[in-house]
């Protein structure tokens, strides 16, 4: 009990919360990183996009360094975020349309473009184009994963990375909106927080 007092009284002192300790994204090795991404990559194959897949997974295990093990994820990323200097946050997709199974989680990257250094949590929701008006689809879900390899945090360096998880519960081809924001305040005028996007969904079956 005294020992979680004093981390409680420490972050309040550095104005740090506890979560972000739990995601040590910073300490993680270079090997770390290639591992976690080649298991990434090789998932990727299983969309029908072999050549980015092959690509990427040849550029992870040859790269010597963050630089370049960053341009190794490029072609695996499916939203790009970007916050300016006002902590407005924007979203746009990379593909308009993505391949996924029923009942089977997908991982795909996002790539960050943090002008405002914040250092909020990433949420992401998919809404329902379907129904009128939009609501939160209750047939796929979508996180930003949050483990000891990956955080849901921002760190506040201007470029990085994080995971994401789509998971669809039915078949079919059905639109979604990703909408996005990182924290109270953060939403962007205009509805420039969101992406479309177009799943089609394989049943087991197929």
């Amino acid at each position: 009990m005294k020992r979680i007092r004093l981390l409680l009284v420490l972050s309040v002192l550095f104005s740090t919360p506890l979560s972000l300790y739990a995601n040590p994204e910073k300490k993680l090795s270079l090997e770390t990183r290639k591992k976690t991404l080649l298991e990434i990559a090789n998932d990727l194959k299983r969309f029908g996009d072999d050549v980015k897949s092959r690509i990427a997974i040849k550029q992870i295990k040859e790269a010597k360094n963050q630089s370049e093990l960053n341009t190794a994820i490029d072609p695996m990323t499916l939203i790009d975020v970007s916050i300016n200097p006002e902590s407005r946050v924007k979203i746009s997709s990379t593909n308009s349309k993505i391949t996924l199974a029923q009942n089977e989680s997908r991982f795909f990257v996002i790539r960050i473009d943090n002008t405002a250094g914040i250092t909020a949590t990433l949420n992401l929701s998919p809404i329902d184009l379907a129904t009128d008006p939009p609501t939160l689809a209750k047939w796929c879900t979508i996180e930003v994963v949050n483990d000891l390899i990956f955080s849901n945090h921002f760190s506040g360096k201007k470029q990085e990375y994080k995971l994401m998880k789509i998971t669809p519960k039915f078949a079919g081809l059905k639109e979604i909106r990703i909408s996005g924001d990182a924290g109270q305040g953060t939403q962007d005028l205009g509805f420039r927080a969101t992406a479309d996007l177009l799943l089609e969904v394989n049943s087991k079956e197929n």
